[in-house]
């Protein structure tokens, strides 16, 4: 798989200071954050920062929106137009703001609904959108993740994945191997919080690899390092070697 980082990792540095640490730590792209890097409303600095990563030989597969289905209020075209000056064909967005066991049915439809308005905005530019696979959301297991895309009944809806502190290693790679070729990218780290250098997860993440092996297309995904602990500079090269050596 490709290998990248999530920007939102170092919200406290700017995009100038962000690309060269990715360029030395050897990872292939970038997936920027629309809540301080990015922001959807400007997309004349996206059109910068694609600039600084294509010089620097970085891609730009994914837009990070914090776009929640059903919440938020901003202009989705907005988000769109963001992601374009990226040069970006993913935009990741959230899957409602409650988790699929608790979602009252009436709620799933209000969420569902909306999910289905932007993939069919965002089609209209040949873009894909990708829920982010986290609890509290409608995402937060493969099956419900896979019950969303299905409902919405569009041809350009997938889904991200990440292990989340919620479920146990086994069922982490469940919801992995379920997601299968609906996948459009992951987040990777030590654990969910990042309390623990990759390095010690790299057992888990051995046996993730087998199952994103399995899955077809998979060397065309992007694995996104996200957060560090204490967010350090010299951990985020640690972090980014694991995850080469693993996955790259």
């Amino acid at each position: 798989m490709k290998t990248g980082l999530v920007s939102v990792t170092f919200r406290n540095l700017t995009p100038e200071e962000i690309v060269p640490l990715v360029h030395k730590a050897g990872l292939e792209a970038i997936e920027w954050g629309g809540d301080v890097h990015v922001p959807p409303q400007d997309p004349c600095r996206a059109q910068q920062v694609y600039e600084l990563c294509r010089t620097a030989g970085i891609l730009t597969p994914s837009y990070g929106s914090y776009y929640r289905c059903g919440v938020t209020q901003t202009p989705f075209e907005e988000v769109c137009r963001a992601a374009k000056a990226l040069h970006a064909d993913t935009i990741r967005v959230w899957a409602g703001d409650v988790g699929s066991r608790e979602c009252s049915p009436e709620r799933r439809e209000e969420i569902t609904a909306d999910a289905r308005r932007i993939a069919k905005i965002a089609g209209e530019d040949g873009l894909t959108v990708a829920f982010e696979f986290h609890n509290g959301t409608l995402t937060d297991y493969a099956a419900s993740g896979l019950q969303l895309i299905q409902k919405m009944g569009c041809n350009n809806a997938r889904l991200y994945w990440q292990p989340l502190r919620m479920h146990d290693f086994q069922t982490n790679r469940e919801n992995l191997k379920a997601v299968g070729e609906h996948l459009a990218n992951l987040h990777a780290f030590g654990n969910q919080s990042a309390t623990i250098p990759m390095e010690q997860s790299a057992e888990e993440w051995e046996a993730y690899k087998a199952v994103l092996n399995a899955i077809p297309g998979s060397e065309q995904r992007v694995a996104y390092l996200e957060f560090v602990r204490e967010g350090s500079v010299e951990q985020f090269f640690e972090d980014a070697a694991c995850l080469r050596r693993i996955l790259g």
